[in-house]
């Protein structure tokens, strides 16, 4: 499993969540390149990648940045709010693929305090750890 398998694992299962639906991407977007019409919003980026070593089974530990946006003129505070919830709840369903061990937890959340009103932003910092067995090619 490598670093684009689980960012495309974690957009397939973050657009399960009804309220974004198809707008989960994991190519760089700010608030200002998301059309008013695809609020709530989910970046997907992988951050920091740190592999283990020992014979041929390799531990990595790998950091994954989600970036939220909401729009709202009166109810941005609670969007953003279910949103992180919404998130929260896909990060710590429990799963595995193909045989591999995978661990996920979150690391950090941080929003932007109200000060792009009526855009509510946040980021959520993801430890990744994935046990994979080497074989060569």
């Amino acid at each position: 499993m490598n670093r684009q398998d689980i960012i495309d694992r974690l957009v397939v299962e973050l657009k399960t969540i009804s309220d974004v639906g198809q707008n989960v991407y994991s190519e760089m977007k700010t608030w200002d390149d998301v059309p008013d019409d695809q609020f709530p919003t989910l970046i997907v980026q992988a951050y920091t990648e740190t592999p283990t070593y020992a014979g041929a089974e390799m531990d990595t530990d790998f950091r994954v940045m989600i970036y939220g946006y909401v729009m709202s003129q009166d109810h941005r505070e609670s969007q953003l709010n279910t949103l992180i919830n919404n998130v929260r709840d896909k990060i710590h369903a429990d799963f595995s693929t193909n045989g591999l061990t995978y661990d996920r937890k979150i690391t950090s959340i941080v929003t932007d305090a109200g000060w792009l009103k009526p855009v509510g932003y946040m980021v959520m910092e993801i430890s990744c750890s994935v046990h994979d067995v080497i074989t060569t090619r």
